[in-house]
């Protein structure tokens, strides 16, 4: 999902200070951070804009997007964190699980499909990808809008 939904359900659900509204973004930096940058480095953005033809990742970036989505990366994290502060981020942890939750429904399977046990496995969930749809959608909207633009239509 995106992260303006991550964040409301964090709001809604959770809390609403700065560290637990960060916490509920902090799967998606790493994937922010390389992915559309790598896009642009390999020219690729007119083809994604256009038609929706998203590039195959890297391995290391796909790895690193399962990690940063993984229910026990999120919990050794926590147990770090309780280790090295003496307190138990539980409103941080909420947010990020949330986020991880409802990542699930909504992403298709490969290459970003939600791999919520990994390392332990690397089973997939096939939801609907909310990137591809809104791309359908934007698609079939600019179609309707060339259909209907026509002055010609409304002259009948």
């Amino acid at each position: 999902m995106d992260p303006l939904t991550h964040l409301l359900a964090t709001r809604a659900f959770i809390a609403r200070d700065r560290t637990t509204l960060l916490a509920s973004i902090a799967p998606d930096l790493a994937f922010y951070s390389t992915y559309p940058l790598w896009v642009l480095r390999r020219g690729s953005v007119r083809a994604v804009i256009g038609g929706g033809a998203w590039p195959v990742p890297p391995r290391w970036m796909v790895q690193l997007h399962r990690a940063v989505h993984s229910i026990p990366v999120a919990l050794l994290g926590a147990v770090l964190i309780r280790l090295s502060s003496g307190r138990w981020p539980s409103r941080a942890l909420s947010a990020y699980l949330l986020h991880l939750l409802i990542d699930i429904p909504t992403h298709a399977r490969d290459p970003w499909g939600p791999r919520p046990l990994w390392p332990l496995s690397d089973t997939a969930y096939d939801g609907i990808g909310w990137a591809e749809t809104l791309t359908h959608a934007i698609q079939i909207w600019r179609r309707v809008g060339a259909q209907t633009s026509n002055p010609q239509d409304y002259a009948r």
